[in-house]
């Protein structure tokens, strides 16, 4: 199947999503809101310090806001997706598809995926410039940033894969996946950057697939002091985790195949 049949899933994608404008703009707010909070907390913490754990007051409040806008954005809801295929019946006709079922989700979640970047993410970090005053990236960091982006959204559609295909042993994932929306949002450095981690947590999360997801985005586009060498390490392990992701999820298909059953119809 060629790269046309991803492109009508994406574009079919945005255009079903892009339907329902009142939550994006709900998503905003609250991530404003949430941004607001932390721009008065970042205020009275480095009241008495120009530098806190490497980290000047715009750096640490740039990457906050950055990680706020991209829990909003990077959301695939592909464990949701495999959770009602599976308990309604649905994915008996997805099975039949001229496509595999992972192929079919990455190319719709990857759709949302730029929808939210386009009417979530860039209206929340123009709005975090203009009204909190969060310094402006440089092109550069901007251009490391897709890069970034984009195997961060990977990334986290392999990990929620994974935590979807659950619902083939236990028809239930509801628990599952509030624990996975707590650990990714700690572990990723989506509520503080590893910097303001104990060193020995930080830097085991440094290496785990979760920095990925928001520290490293985060970090590229925020932190000016990353230099080309560090920016060259963050891509590759990256790289390196959504590779590993990617097979494990393929493995992890195979074998859950053997013990589907549909309940719904």
């Amino acid at each position: 199947m060629s790269f046309t049949a991803d492109l009508v899933l994406a574009r079919t994608a945005v255009r079903s999503t892009t339907g329902y404008r009142a939550g994006a703009f709900t998503s905003i707010a609250s991530s404003l809101l949430i941004i607001g909070v932390l721009r008065a907390v970042w205020t009275v913490a480095y009241r008495d310090a120009e530098i806190l754990r490497g980290l000047t007051d715009a750096e640490a409040f740039g990457y906050t806001a950055v990680a706020v806008a991209l829990a909003a954005t990077m959301t695939s809801n592909v464990d949701w997706m495999l959770y009602r295929g599976i308990n309604q019946g649905s994915l008996t006709t997805q099975l039949t598809w001229p496509i595999t079922i992972r192929r079919y989700l990455l190319g719709t979640c990857f759709g949302d995926g730029i929808r939210a970047l386009a009417i979530t993410f860039v209206p929340t970090i123009a709005a975090s410039i203009w009204l909190f005053g969060m310094k402006m990236p440089s092109l550069e960091q901007w251009a490391w940033f897709t890069v970034s982006f984009i195997v961060a959204y990977l990334l986290l559609f392999h990990i929620d894969f994974l935590v979807g295909l659950i619902t083939i042993r236990t028809h239930s994932i509801v628990g599952f996946i509030q624990l996975r929306t707590a650990v990714v949002a700690v572990a990723a450095g989506s509520v503080l950057p590893y910097e303001f981690y104990p060193e020995p947590v930080a830097a085991v999360l440094r290496w785990s697939p979760f920095a990925g997801v928001s520290y490293v985005p985060a970090r590229l586009l925020t932190v000016e002091s990353v230099d080309a060498r560090e920016t060259t390490a963050f891509l590759v392990r990256q790289a390196a985790w959504l590779i590993a992701m990617s097979v494990a999820a393929a493995y992890a298909w195979r074998k859950s195949r053997q013990h589907l059953e549909l309940v719904g119809g």
